[in-house]
């Protein structure tokens, strides 16, 4: 990696720290924080989560930590004021998340005088993969949303319902491929909240039914894993692609969200035959 691309990925970093330090006491919007890192609100929570190793709620948890801990150091504010002011509902669970974070009681930093710092965590790199840059004709997909975690079966039977919805239509034989977007951040958003667009290919000018959706893609370049095998392994492609492939290559992430081409139909594909592209957008050179 460049010295310059380290540095100019640091200072969007910097930029979003600063922007939650002045605001510590107010909600920030997604688009907010994206602006500040010059990133598309699709990737953001990605983005920060697997460069920093914590999402941006942690982040923002910890920020308030530190901010107590100097309050705690330097003034004579009450230890439940304090807690309250973070954001905390009692002083109980401010000093369970203090000792938690800062290593050390609410009380001893009082009594010490001294603030600290907590400690920035490492994210985890996983091994290198191949990333490809290829290019794609733009394509369109007949989806439904699945709302909730997408590692269970439930995503199965979305897809299920997308597929008998097409064969009611008589679409079978405009079948092109089948196609997922991962739009949340697992990590970062409530299990109930996080959404899945599961949909099927079958070309342009496509009417959804009840309850589905039509998701165009425009086409242009994507840094591409390839995955082999089971999908447990798309997630570390995710991390790969975000924390690792992106701060060093130089490029932008366009407007559009990370999605998967699936190349076999799981239901009569084994295991260990399944071939999964991640895929994720780019701003053309």
């Amino acid at each position: 990696m460049k010295t310059s691309t380290l540095n100019g990925f640091g200072a969007r970093v910097d930029r979003v720290l600063r922007l939650i330090t002045d605001h510590l006491d107010e909600p920030l919007a997604l688009e907010q924080l994206a602006g500040a890192a010059v990133l598309s609100a699709f990737h953001f929570h990605r983005v920060w989560r697997a460069t920093m190793g914590e999402p941006i709620m942690e982040t923002v948890r910890r920020l308030k930590l530190e901010r107590a801990a100097h309050q705690l150091a330097t003034t004579g504010t009450p230890i439940t004021q304090i807690a309250l002011q973070s954001g905390f509902a009692s002083s109980q669970s401010f000093a369970h998340a203090f000792r938690q974070v800062m290593g050390r009681t609410p009380s001893e930093v009082r009594a010490g005088g001294m603030s600290v710092i907590a400690p920035r965590p490492q994210p985890t790199r996983d091994a290198p993969m191949a990333v490809e840059i290829v290019s794609l004709d733009p394509f369109t997909i007949v989806a439904k949303r699945h709302l909730g975690p997408y590692t269970t079966g439930d995503l199965a039977a979305t897809f299920g319902s997308v597929w008998a919805w097409a064969t009611g239509q008589g679409l079978v034989s405009r079948f092109r491929g089948i196609c997922g977007v991962p739009i949340d951040d697992p990590a970062s958003v409530p299990a109930e909240e996080i959404r899945y667009d599961a949909g099927f290919d079958f070309g342009p000018d496509i009417r959804p039914g009840p309850g589905l959706h039509v998701v165009t893609f425009g086409g242009g370049q994507a840094a591409r894993v390839r995955v082999l095998g089971s999908y447990a392994g798309l997630d570390a492609a995710h991390e790969y692609l975000y924390g690792t492939w992106f701060p060093a290559s130089e490029r932008e992430l366009a407007d559009a969200p990370l999605f998967h081409r699936f190349h076999n139909d799981p239901d009569v594909t084994p295991e260990a035959d399944l071939v999964t592209d991640v895929c994720l957008p780019l701003l053309s050179r």
